[in-house]
C-alpha cells in the first residue's frame, strides 16, 4: 500500500502496541477509581448455614439453619474519602502517559517516515554514482582501445565502479531497513509491502518552515525563530506536554497522601444493622427467634507509638520532593523547546552551505568530464569530482532530515499534537 505522512500517523495512532497498551492501563485506572467510589455505596452481606448437632435426647441428630443479613454504611471514613481523591488522580496519571506514548508514537512514526524518504533519496545517489562510474569506465576502456589511456586507469576505474555498486547495495539494505522500521512503529508485520507517497525530501509537511525558511533567503538571514515564536512555544509547551501533565499529577498525589496522614487523627464512623435467623431441631429449645439490631461504631485510634506523626513528616518530604521535581519538568520543558529551535536552526544553516557545495559539485562533474575529453586532466581527477558529488548530495539529503527531524522534535517537545487531537475532538 502506499502512504502518506498522514495515513501512517493515524495508523501508528492505531496500531501501535505501546499506544494501545499504555491505553488499556488508563482505562484500567478509570475503573480503579469507580471501585474507590464504591466504598461509600452501603456494603450488604448475606450469610448462611446449615450443621447437623446431636440434641443429647432419644431423637439423636438435628438440623439446624442460621442465617444473617447484614448492612453497613460509611458515615466518615478519612481514608476511603483521600482513596477516591488519590484514585482519580492517578487515573488522570496514567491518562497522561497515554497522551506521552501518543506523542512519542507521532514523533517516530514522522522521523522513520522520512528516514526511509532519506534511504530512498541515497539509493538514488548511489545509483547515480554508479552511472557515472559505468559511464568512465566504459570510456576508459575505449581510450584504451585508441591509445589515449593505459590498463591501470581502466583497472582503477573498474575498482571505482566495482566499490560504487557494492556502496549501492548497501544503500539498498539499509532502505529495508529504514522500512521495518517504519513498519514497527506502525504495528505492522515487517514483510508487508509499502510505499510512500513522499519521494524527495521536501518541507511541504511543515509549511511553517517552508514560509521561514523562504523569507530567510530573502532577507539578510535572520534568524528562523524570533523570541516571541520561542515564547509561544515555551506556552503550548508549559499546557500541553504530556511530561509536565505527569509530573503535576503525581505532586497532587503525593499532597493527597499528605492530608491522608493527617486525616487518620479522625474517627471512622459507621453505621450498621444486622438480622439473625436460626431455625432448626426437634427440641423446642433449640428452636430461636429471628432478632435485629443496629446501630453506629465509633473507631478512634488515640496512640500508636508516633507511627502517625512519623508518617506525616515523611509524607510531607514526599510531597516537597514530587513538586520539586514538578518544577525541575517545567523548567526542562523551557529548555527541550529552546534547544529544538537552536538545531532547527544549526541544521538550516548547515542545509543552505550544503546546498551551494551541491551546485557547484554538478557543475565541476561536468566541467571535468569536458576537460577529460579533449585530455586536459587525468581521470583520477574526474574520479574525485564523483565522489564529490556524491558526498555533497548526500550531506545534502542528510541536513534536509536533519531539519525534519529537528523540527518534529520541536513538535514533540512542546506537546502541540495532543492540543490538535484535544482541538479536532472538540471540534474547535
Amino acid at each position: 500500500m502506499e502512504l502518506t505522512l498522514q495515513e501512517a500517523e493515524v495508523l501508528a495512532l492505531r496500531n501501535n502496541y505501546l499506544v494501545r497498551s499504555l491505553f488499556e492501563l488508563s482505562e484500567g485506572g478509570y475503573f480503579g477509581f469507580r471501585e474507590s467510589v464504591g466504598q461509600w455505596l452501603p456494603e450488604v452481606t448475606f450469610f448462611c448455614s446449615a450443621r447437623r448437632i446431636n440434641e443429647g435426647s432419644i431423637y439423636g441428630y438435628a438440623t439446624v439453619y442460621d442465617s444473617t443479613l447484614r448492612f453497613a454504611q460509611k458515615v466518615f471514613d478519612t481514608d476511603a474519602f483521600f482513596d477516591i481523591r488519590e484514585t482519580y488522580l492517578d487515573f488522570q496519571r496514567l491518562k497522561a502517559d497515554f497522551r506521552r506514548q501518543m506523542a512519542d508514537a507521532l514523533f517516530e512514526v514522522r522521523v522513520a517516515y522520512y528516514a526511509v524518504v532519506l534511504a530512498q533519496e541515497q539509493v538514488a545517489v548511489e545509483e547515480n554514482n554508479v552511472s557515472l562510474f559505468q559511464e568512465e569506465f566504459d570510456r576508459q576502456k575505449g581510450f584504451l582501445d585508441v591509445g589515449r589511456s593505459i590498463q591501470f586507469e581502466v583497472d582503477q576505474t573498474r575498482a571505482n565502479l566495482a566499490n560504487a555498486v557494492a556502496a549501492y547495495h548497501q544503500a539498498v539494505q539499509d532502505l529495508k531497513i529504514a522500512k521495518h522500521e517504519l513498519l514497527s512503529v506502525l504495528g505492522l508485520d515487517p514483510a508487508m509491502c509499502i510505499t510512500l507517497a513522499e519521494k524527495e525530501l521536501t518541507f511541504h509537511a511543515i509549511p511553517e518552515m517552508e514560509e521561514k525558511m523562504y523569507f530567510c533567503e530573502k532577507q539578510s538571514c535572520p534568524p528562523l525563530f524570533s523570541e516571541c515564536n520561542i515564547q509561544d512555544w515555551e506556552e503550548i509547551a508549559l499546557q500541553y506536554q504530556p511530561e509536565i501533565e505527569f509530573d503535576k499529577y503525581t505532586a497532587e498525589i503525593q499532597e493527597v497522601n499528605t492530608r491522608r496522614q493527617l486525616g487518620r487523627y479522625a474517627p471512622k464512623v459507621n453505621i450498621f444493622a444486622t438480622y439473625f435467623n436460626n431455625s432448626g431441631g426437634r427440641v423446642t429449645n433449640l428452636i430461636q427467634k429471628s432478632f435485629w439490631n443496629m446501630g453506629v461504631r465509633l473507631d478512634w485510634q488515640l496512640f500508636d507509638g508516633f507511627q502517625r506523626e512519623n508518617r506525616i513528616v515523611r509524607a510531607r518530604k514526599d510531597q516537597r520532593a514530587a513538586e520539586l521535581n514538578y518544577g525541575q519538568t517545567v523548567l526542562d520543558a523551557k529548555v527541550d523547546v529552546r534547544n529544538r529551535i537552536s538545531e532547527i536552526e544549526e541544521s538550516w544553516h548547515q542545509y543552505r552551505a550544503t546546498q551551494v557545495g551541491y551546485e557547484v559539485s554538478q557543475e565541476s562533474v561536468d566541467y571535468a568530464r569536458n576537460r577529460l575529453d579533449v585530455g586536459r586532466i587525468i581521470p583520477l581527477e574526474y574520479r574525485d569530482a564523483i565522489n564529490t558529488l556524491r558526498f555533497t548530495w548526500q550531506d545534502l539529503n542528510q541536513t534536509k532530515f536533519d531539519i525534519l527531524r529537528a523540527y518534529f522534535g520541536l513538535e514533540r517537545a512542546s506537546g502541540i499534537d495532543l492540543y490538535n487531537i484535544d482541538c479536532n475532538n472538540e471540534s474547535c
